[in-house]
């Protein structure tokens, strides 16, 4: 009897020794694991560059997101919601901050500013353009600074009205971009219809006059021709000042077999012209202008014909 109450004490007291053994062993575990888990958390980028209108969502690794407060250093640069999204507002530079169980984690935001797509544009009446902001996502607000002169869309359209100036402005969040418009007249016949070239000052001009006398041709490539119907713009003028007078235009490649091209000895002139043309609603006569630029933009041949 005694040798059975001895041996249950035994297995009472082993018993006991394991599970104190126990209970020593499992927190150590628990702590490792921890200490392993708080050294594995980590924000996905420490640094990042972004430009005003644009996105990056941070993420902190190892740990319940939803757990993660979130904040900002300077709310005028950059701004940063409760999923981890920072938004750049401004150029600048800030810090985004993650907090978790007490401890922060940092991500070193630099905030760049976007560009208009134009800051001195010229166009003439009725002649649409889009503007664009490069380098950002941001949902722009459009104004002109003159509604009279030009009017704008909610998408950077430009409708211009009448001639004279505005301010085109494009604003995302903090930052506002503006491109300077200047608007010129439409075409019109002053532009196209002339009388005999003598009459007007030229200095020279070769008629290209066919049999039945219905086409005519004239050009002018000497630094000494001018015409008031040129707006302006005589042979030596830059690209520059042709867009100041006729408004925005795309340009063209000259080809090889283009019927003035014959005119120049140096094979490297022109590289590019502009081509006019225009209607009259009366006579429904139509008429050509065409400006040539060398590889300068330099004016080298204005032409006209009908």
């Amino acid at each position: 009897m005694k040798s059975k109450v001895k041996k249950i004490l035994v297995y009472l007291v082993v018993g006991l020794l394991l599970l104190g053994n126990a209970g020593y062993v499992l927190p150590n575990v628990n702590e490792q694991a921890v200490v392993e888990a708080a050294t594995n958390r980590k924000l996905s980028k420490k640094k990042v560059t972004l430009y005003v209108g644009n996105t990056v969502t941070l993420k902190l690794s190892g740990v319940n997101s939803k757990k993660v407060s979130w904040s900002v250093k300077n709310k005028k640069v950059a701004k940063v919601n409760k999923k981890g999204v920072v938004s750049g507002l401004k150029k600048g530079k800030t810090q985004i901050i993650a907090k978790y169980k007490g401890k922060k984690y940092k991500c070193t935001v630099t905030v760049k500013s976007a560009k208009i797509s134009y800051k001195k544009l010229t166009l003439r009446e009725g002649q649409g353009f889009s503007l664009d902001i490069a380098k950002s996502n941001g949902k722009a607000k459009w104004t002109s600074s003159n509604p009279k002169v030009a009017k704008v869309n909610a998408n950077g359209y430009i409708i211009p009205l009448s001639k004279g100036t505005t301010k085109i402005k494009a604003t995302i969040y903090g930052e506002t971009y503006t491109c300077n418009l200047k608007v010129v007249d439409s075409f019109s016949e002053d532009d196209f219809v002339f009388d005999e070239p003598d009459d007007d000052g030229y200095t020279n001009y070769i008629d290209y006059s066919t049999a039945n006398g219905r086409s005519w041709y004239w050009y002018w490539n000497t630094a000494d021709d001018s015409y008031k119907g040129n707006r302006g713009i005589n042979i030596g003028d830059t690209y520059e000042d042709f867009e100041a007078a006729y408004g925005y235009c795309e340009t063209e490649i000259v080809k090889s077999n283009d019927c003035f091209s014959s005119q120049f000895i140096n094979s490297s002139y022109p590289r590019t012209k502009v081509k006019f043309e225009y209607r009259d609603h009366l006579t429904h006569e139509e008429y050509y202008k065409s400006f040539y630029f060398d590889r300068k933009g330099t004016v080298v041949l204005i032409t006209w014909h009908r």
